[in-house]
Order: C-alpha cells, then structure tokens, then sequence
C-alpha cells in the first residue's frame, strides 16, 4: 500500500496533510526534490482491510458467477507465479498513473485535460491486465465494484477527513484516472 501510494508522492500527485503518524523518506538522489515515499501509518492499515475484504469476496464471486452453473468448468485458482505477476502489473499501473499524470500536469501547466493521456492509457493498462489475469464474471464484478468504491472511499477521506489530498483533482477532489488503477 505505501509503496503505491508512494508512486503518487513522488510523482507530485498526492500528498498527506500534516497529521500525527505522515512518514517522509527522503529522496536517495538529488534529481528530484520530492519523497521517496510519503505515506501515513493509517495507509497499510486501509489496503490491509481492503486486501481482505477482496481476498475473502472474489472466490465467492468467483462461484457465485461461475459459468460452472451453466454447465461450464470453473477454472483453477491461480498459482504463486500468476499472482504475483499480476500484483506486479497493479504495482507498475500505480507507477504508470504517476508517470503519465505528473507528465500531463507538467505539459499543462495546471491545466490538466487528460482523457487522452492519463485516463485512457490507464484504462488500457487495467483492460489488459483484466484479459491476461481474469477473464471471468466474478472478476468483472469486483473490477467495478472496486473502480467504484475505491474512489468513493477517496473522496470520504480527501473531503470529510482532509488526509491527503491530489494536485490535480478532477472531480470531488479526485482525479477522473483513479478508478482505472483500482
């Protein structure tokens, strides 16, 4: 969780409110004047949850919306080597939203108008990685219900708790890419 949310930290996308507990590693380098990572302690615990409630909800949707009630195989759960490819792919899209939201900021000048150039080479990015790792009713639920819900969460703790906020929000006080990195 830190170290994807540090992508956005250093990529001056993102930052925390001062608050008890925000952590700042310093750039290992002097290129860039921006954090190593810039987190809080409260963020580990968030993806922790939501790792759990996705750990523990896909298998279920997995049954519920199998083809396998329609008469069709379940596939097999996936082994060590395809998950971690795939948290390798959600970690490099993390980086990628940075990267190309950073650059749009820059080219802009503020004024960000990045369908093109943010948001639909994300929303590529999460496609692709749905078509090589999922493929599957269950996974398509989740896709959504997370493309959805993550932001919704985002903008309760930019807007109700002033935690963190983007430099370059869209709507609510978030940028229209996020959901695609969910």
């Amino acid at each position: 969780g830190p170290l994807c949310d540090g992508c956005h930290s250093r990529h001056d996308v993102l930052h925390y409110a001062e608050q008890p507990g925000k952590i700042l590693l310093p750039a290992l380098t002097g290129a860039n004047s921006a954090p190593l990572l810039e987190t809080c302690w409260w963020v580990p615990v968030l993806f922790g949850v939501a790792g759990v409630l996705l750990g523990g909800s896909h298998p279920y949707f997995d049954v519920v919306l199998s083809q396998e009630r329609f008469g069709q195989e379940r596939r097999p759960a996936p082994g060590w080597l395809s998950t971690m490819a795939v948290v390798a792919c959600f970690c490099a899209s993390y980086e990628l939203s940075g990267s190309l939201a950073q650059a749009e900021a820059l080219r802009s000048d503020g004024h960000a108008n990045h369908l093109l150039t943010v948001d639909a080479p994300l929303f590529a990015c999460a496609a692709a990685i749905f078509a090589a790792f999922e493929r599957t009713a269950g996974g398509a639920f989740m896709a959504v219900l997370t493309a959805v819900a993550g932001p919704a969460v985002e903008i309760c703790l930019v807007n109700v708790f002033h935690l963190y906020s983007y430099s370059a929000p869209d709507l609510l006080a978030v940028p229209s890419w996020i959901p695609w990195v969910y």
